[in-house]
């Protein structure tokens, strides 16, 4: 997107490991980015049900992201079939999600394709993927986030961060 976030809001809590840390072991954030984005990012260390992913949800269709892999599904493909009502929201009708489209990309494990492509970068005299300003606005927006979760209050960007 090329942004920065616009607020934060969010819940933290040192909720499992009772032993004294200070760091948030379980959260929940949500990120609100121009033109109508929301970022969810979500950590429950009580749980490891899908193990760690990446989700992108969107009108077209949904991607999901893994340590090595990802898949599209995309959206309005799925068998509709009646089922029971559900008491708590109401719904009807539910889908079947499937397995899913895997999309083929080249990439090794995270922290060595960090270094490739920082070795490339200087090979070819270019500017890193991640570099200093991708690096202060990640920063600065998990600095937001803490704020947050801190103070529970809406954060929002500071303009002192433009780079």
């Amino acid at each position: 997107m090329d942004a920065h976030p616009d607020k934060v809001t969010g819940f933290g809590d040192v909720s499992y490991w009772k032993d004294g840390r200070e760091t948030y072991d379980n959260t929940h954030l949500i990120y609100s980015y121009p033109k109508g984005v929301k970022a969810s990012f979500t950590c429950l260390t009580s749980n490891a049900k899908d193990d760690y992913q990446i989700k992108v949800l969107g009108d077209n269709g949904s991607i999901i992201i893994d340590y090595q892999n990802a898949w599209k599904y995309p959206e309005g493909k799925y068998e509709k079939k009646m089922g029971d009502v559900d008491g708590v929201s109401g719904a009807t009708a539910s889908w079947t999600e499937g397995k899913g489209i895997p999309i083929d990309y080249k990439h090794t494990e995270p922290t060595r394709q960090a270094l490739e492509d920082f070795r490339t970068a200087i090979l070819e005299n270019s500017m890193p993927l991640s570099n200093f300003k991708s690096g202060a606005k990640v920063a600065f927006a998990v600095d937001m986030g803490i704020r947050a979760m801190d103070t529970n209050e809406v954060v929002s960007w500071d303009s002192k961060y433009n780079i």
